[in-house]
This record gives C-alpha cells, sequence and structure tokens, in this order.
C-alpha cells in the first residue's frame, strides 16, 4: 500500500498484525480479507452499507460462514488510504501504527465488539492498546503533548 508517504506496507507487515490480533483474542483457523481503497471507493462503501455520505477511515464486513474445509471466514476489513494517511498526520501518528490500529479495530468489531457505549468503547480500547503493544506501538487513545 502506498500510504502518501513513500511508506510502503507490505502484505507480510499486514500479515504480522491480523496475526497479532488473532493471536491475542485466541482465534485461530480464520480467514480475512483487507482490502485498501480510496476515498471515492470508500465513500460508494459507507453510503451503500451504513447509509452515511462520507468516506471513513475503516469498514468491517461480517462473514462468519464456514467453508469447505472448517475455515471460518471472518469477513471483511477495508482501509482508505488517503483517510489513514491524514488521520496519521494530524495525530501525529506512525501511519503503520495507525494502520494496524484500524486492523485490529475492524477486527474486533467482526468478533462482535463494538464502542456504542462508554463501557462497551474501554473495553475495546483497552483490547486494542493490549494487542498494539505487543507489537511495540503506543496505546492510540493517549492524546501525545509536545513533551512526547
Amino acid at each position: 500500500m502506498d500510504d502518501c508517504s513513500h511508506r510502503k506496507i507490505d502484505d507480510l507487515e499486514i500479515h504480522k498484525w491480523v496475526s497479532a490480533c488473532f493471536y491475542e483474542m485466541g482465534i485461530s483457523n480464520v480467514e480475512l480479507a483487507v482490502r485498501v481503497v480510496d476515498r471515492c471507493e470508500m465513500l460508494d462503501l459507507n453510503t451503500k452499507y451504513r447509509g452515511r455520505e462520507n468516506e471513513t477511515n475503516v469498514l468491517s464486513f461480517g462473514n462468519g460462514d464456514i467453508d469447505e474445509f472448517g475455515v471460518r471466514l471472518l469477513g471483511d476489513i477495508v482501509i482508505c488510504a488517503p483517510v489513514l494517511s491524514e488521520e496519521s498526520l494530524n495525530q501525529g501518528k506512525e501511519q503503520a501504527a495507525h494502520f494496524a490500529h484500524l486492523l485490529v479495530h475492524g477486527i474486533l468489531h467482526l468478533l462482535g465488539y463494538d464502542h456504542l457505549q462508554d463501557a462497551e468503547a474501554e473495553e475495546m480500547e483497552s483490547i486494542e492498546a493490549r494487542i498494539l503493544s505487543t507489537l511495540g506501538w503506543s496505546n492510540p487513545y493517549i492524546e501525545k503533548t509536545d513533551d512526547d
């Protein structure tokens, strides 16, 4: 993925982040699709499937079927590269760390986690921070200060 900063994120990195999430959540024998899209496609998906006429950073589409080999088809994660780049820049985050965070966030949605209520959000954010720490990144919900 060319994330607009000339930093290439390759499939091996994405696989590592997904694997770390699955390991931490105690999940195995699953398949997940990850797609990186532009603004136009994300706008289309968000409008069509969520009724929201704006692009967003990540969408999760659950499946849950079991294939002929007994593998659970967890679903699809769609990430909008330009939104990811903008958010990384605006939030002062490394793009790879933000990409990993969005992947983990999307996977947790596919596993039934949500953030509609405060207690749900706290639980989900705590799990995300724990998984990202195994990858060597800081808690994405702690705001950076000028002293950081």
